[in-house]
């Protein structure tokens, strides 16, 4: 493992582990690596808190002022954000509405500080039969500007720090009884309108959302933080039930190996064949959620092919595109005017660039073979 890839999970043990290990030497351009590193899988701001009071001379002031100032808009980005939280659950709580907070909002409470775990969105679970009084109270009362919706989940904003995912659906892709909404709201624990999962549903939650991202070209360190700080910092997880429901939605063996993987990146455990190659595809994908490259190499791998790949952006299905559009679903015959809608909405967004990156992305036949052999071990061929 590269020296800067060492001294950035080292950095990440010491804060979050409690360990008072020193970083390994670095060079300026090396320096320059480790920041920029750290800024795509958005760890900067725990950088800092692990070199930002002086003590280690590794890093030089020239770094440690960049990092603090990625600690300060960490903390600023989370007070925004808690801040509209807590707005909305006063909203929701006045209007019963029954709400259910997901992903950053849940897991950052179990962080040694809370702005520690940072968000580009603020996730909400509502019923589909509530959505459109909370939008109108989102809007009248919170100043959120209302953005795009789908069959998964509607978009909202109010600056740059406070986006809302409103969803309406857990996952959209492959959904299973296990995360359906009628599941989840049969199973929630609430109190007053605000909800929670249960401690197994929340664990499985974060996996599917994790293999969602590892089968769209990558996710990065901070899934695996996360994954951490579920399995050592949760005093009530129940390990049966986990166990239980993971096998029931076809979990079992990702789990197994991501959870491995962060055994050797935060704990104690050595590196097998396999956590040395999900190691070598993250850290290949080089950010929070992974790289084009990656994506190309698993659609092959999944004998999509490249062409065929980028074809299906183009022409969806039916069933995918009624995801984005509902207002198509019992109305095929209308599907061509969705799809060129779609089509141009991409080139509009810049989405379409991805697709001609996709088609250029190259792949050795030995690495083409390491990530099969991954896929299939990790259950996801």
């Amino acid at each position: 493992m590269e020296k800067t890839v060492q001294n950035l999970l080292q950095c990440l043990r010491n804060v979050i582990c409690g360990e008072d290990v020193p970083l390994i030497a670095m060079s300026e351009t090396e320096q320059e690596k480790f920041y920029q590193m750290s800024l795509a899988q958005d760890m900067a701001h725990l950088i800092s808190a692990a070199v930002g009071n002086g003590e280690n001379n590794i890093i030089s002031e020239k770094y440690r002022k960049k990092f603090r100032q990625q600690e300060n808009l960490a903390i600023y980005r989370y007070t925004c954000q808690e801040l509209a939280l807590e707005e909305i659950r006063t909203v929701f709580e006045q209007q019963k509405i029954f709400f259910l907070p997901l992903k950053g909002a849940v897991i950052r409470d179990f962080y040694p500080e809370a702005w520690m775990r940072t968000s580009s969105d603020i996730d909400i679970l509502i019923r589909d039969e509530d959505y459109e009084k909370a939008k109108k109270f989102l809007t009248e009362e919170c100043g959120f500007l209302y953005e795009s919706k789908d069959k998964k989940n509607a978009n909202f904003y109010r600056d740059e720090h406070v986006h809302l995912e409103l969803h309406l659906n857990l996952i959209k892709d492959g959904q299973t009884v296990e995360f359906s909404p009628e599941y989840i709201w049969t199973h929630v624990e609430r109190t007053g309108y605000e909800c929670r999962m249960s401690d197994a549903d929340f664990y499985a939650f974060h996996l599917e959302h994790m293999k969602q991202h590892f089968t769209t070209g990558g996710c990065g360190i901070r899934f695996f933080l996360d994954l951490w700080i579920l399995n050592h910092s949760v005093k009530d997880k129940q390990e049966k039930k986990r166990e239980e429901k993971l096998e029931r939605c076809g979990l079992a063996e990702f789990e197994y190996a991501v959870r491995s993987v962060t055994e050797v990146w935060f704990g104690k455990a050595e590196h097998t064949e396999l956590t040395h190659q999900v190691e070598r595809f993250i850290l290949a994908g080089g950010g929070v959620y992974g790289s084009v490259e990656n994506w190309a190499i698993v659609q092959k791998v999944r004998n999509q092919g490249k062409l065929k790949s980028v074809i299906r952006r183009i022409w969806l299905p039916y069933e995918e595109l009624c995801w984005s559009y509902p207002s198509l679903e019992g109305k095929r015959y209308i599907q061509p005017y969705y799809e060129a809608k779609r089509f141009f909405k991409m080139i509009a967004d810049g989405r379409w660039n991805r697709s001609v990156q996709e088609l250029k992305a190259n792949a050795k036949g030995q690495e083409l073979s390491d990530v099969e052999g991954m896929m299939k071990k990790l259950g996801l061929r």
